[in-house]
Formats: structure tokens, C-alpha cells, sequence
């Protein structure tokens, strides 16, 4: 019996196996390029989408959102939970704003109603004392005049106090009209030259609108005179494109950008906060040396202001 060299016997079955084999690689290689693009698509796409969301949420906009997600599978669920989560802080916050000014109005009312009529009661007894005295008596006359002064030095730290909690003139005269109020007492109590430009009434604004933007404007004054070591402020109110803008700047060392980003900026953010609950934006710009500008950007006819 002749035999056959095994090289020849399996040469068919070796080639059908190389054939097998490639097939079997290209057919790997298909899954993985599936697999990696499905990742893409299902996995990577919603957690930078998470990612993303989340980073505007911690720095104070409370709309943020990730948007629709198809889908039963756990990133889907956690996305899902993640907008119902935001909406929750959104409306908790701004809750939370309403119920704070409402309390800084009550506030602001009991003090002018018990404690100033209680000293304006006082000062009147010290006039009516001053006026009864049974004789000349300079040491007396004296204590009573150092009386009158401390209850009218008093009586000016309360109407500070009331005003502060609560202006007077944002109910009744509009945002323009406080802010120019609030830049004089400003100027008076700093030493600090301000300049003020009023291009618009700011009469088109709701309550809550001209509240958030004057709390921004008091915020960014307190700011100027905590850090900036400024020796001038100018502050310009004007329409543009159905918007109302807003700009404070000074000539201080300038606010850094580790500062404008970060997290333990609480003052920033809750300015965030306030003008991402009007719809509008907010922006922080700093050179050193040179001083820093805040523009704030609020929606009128009930647009959205895009956010930066």
C-alpha cells in the first residue's frame, strides 16, 4: 500500500483551517469595533453627558440637565434620575429664595415698626425731660444730649439694617432707581468714586427679576470691598437684543480664574444661582493689576439668556 505524505493528506484540511482562523479574527475584530462603538454611543456618550451636567450643577446652574435618555439599563435610570434630582434642587431653591425674602421683608418690617417707634419714643421722652429739668444743670443737660445722639446713631443703623434686608425704593421705585440709591450709600460708607450710567428704567422686569439682579448687584459691591482693594467702581444698567445688561467693574487687583471656577466660591455661586433662576447669565472677568467686570444678562419678554 502506497503511502501518502501527511503534508499532502492535510494540506485541505490546514488551509480550510487558516480560512476559519482569518474568518474568526475578522469576525473578533468586527465585535470589538462594535463592541468600542456601542461603548461610544450607549456608555461614554451619557456619562460625559453626566459629567458634563453635573459640573454646571456644582457651579450654581440649577438647569442643568442631561437631557431625554432612551433605554431600561442602569445608566439610563441613573440619568433619568439624575434630571428628576436637579429639578427637585431647582425648586427647592428657588423656593427657598421666595421664603427668604419674604422673611427679610417681615423682618425688616418688625424692626422699623417695634424698634424704631420704640426709640423715636425714647428721643421724644429725652426732649420732653430736657424741657422739664428743675433748674440750669449743665452735667445733666449734658447726659441727656449723649443720650439723644447714641438713639439717633441707633436709629441710623436700623434704617441701614431695614434697607439692607429689604429697599424700599426696589418695591416702589424699580430696579434703576435702587440700584443708583444703593451705589451713593455705597460711595458714602467706602470713600470709594463710583459712577453710575442708567440707560433703561428697568421697568419691564417682574419682582423676582429686579430682586435677583439687585441681590447680584449687592453681592458684587460686597465683593469689591472685601477683595478687590479698588479705589473706583462704575456700574452701567442698558437694554440690548431683548435683554437687560448689567455691568459692574472696578479697578482693583482683578479676581483670578481658580477663583471664578471655583468651588468654594460661594459668593459666585449663588449669583449663579440667582440669575440661572431668572433664565439669565452671568460672567466673571478678571485681569491683575487692572480690576474685575461682572456682566449679568437677564431675559426680557421671556426669553432665555444662553449661559456662558
Amino acid at each position: 500500500m502506497t503511502s501518502i505524505p501527511s503534508k499532502i493528506a492535510f494540506a485541505a484540511a490546514n488551509r480550510a483551517l487558516a480560512r476559519n482562523l482569518s474568518l474568526l479574527a475578522v469576525a473578533t475584530l468586527l465585535a470589538l469595533l462594535f463592541v468600542w462603538k456601542g461603548s461610544e454611543v450607549f456608555i461614554l456618550r451619557q456619562v460625559r453627558a453626566m459629567t458634563a451636567a453635573s459640573r454646571r450643577l456644582a457651579g450654581g446652574d440649577l438647569t442643568a440637565r442631561i437631557g431625554p435618555v432612551e433605554g431600561e439599563d442602569e445608566l439610563s435610570r441613573l440619568a433619568r434620575a439624575f434630571d428628576e434630582m436637579a429639578a427637585a434642587l431647582e425648586n427647592l431653591h428657588d423656593h427657598l429664595q421666595k421664603v427668604r425674602e419674604e422673611e427679610r421683608t417681615r423682618i425688616a418690617r418688625e424692626l422699623h415698626d417695634q424698634f424704631g417707634q420704640t426709640l423715636s419714643v425714647l428721643k421724644m421722652d429725652l426732649a420732653w425731660l430736657a424741657k422739664h429739668l428743675p433748674g440750669p444743670n449743665p452735667s445733666l443737660q449734658a447726659k441727656l444730649d449723649a443720650m439723644g445722639a447714641v438713639i439717633d446713631a441707633t436709629l441710623q443703623v436700623l434704617h441701614r439694617v431695614c434697607t439692607e434686608l429689604r429697599p424700599v425704593i426696589l418695591d416702589d421705585f424699580g430696579l434703576a432707581a435702587a440700584i443708583q440709591w444703593q451705589t451713593e450709600d455705597f460711595q458714602g460708607r467706602t470713600g470709594i468714586a463710583c459712577s453710575v450710567i442708567l440707560d433703561t428704567e428697568a421697568d419691564k422686569l417682574t419682582q423676582d427679576e429686579s430682586t435677583a439682579l439687585f441681590r447680584i448687584f449687592q453681592e458684587t459691591l460686597t465683593n469689591t470691598l472685601r477683595h478687590a482693594a479698588a479705589t473706583e467702581v462704575s456700574v452701567r444698567l442698558w437694554e440690548e437684543e431683548n435683554q437687560l445688561m448689567l455691568e459692574i467693574g472696578d479697578n482693583g487687583k482683578g479676581i483670578a480664574n481658580t477663583e471664578i471656577s471655583s468651588p468654594t466660591s460661594l459668593g459666585l455661586i449663588g449669583m449663579r444661582e440667582r440669575v440661572y433662576g431668572i433664565n439669565g447669565s452671568i460672567e466673571f472677568t478678571g485681569i491683575q493689576d487692572k480690576g474685575t467686570r461682572v456682566t449679568v444678562a437677564a431675559p426680557l419678554n421671556g426669553k432665555t439668556v444662553s449661559h456662558a
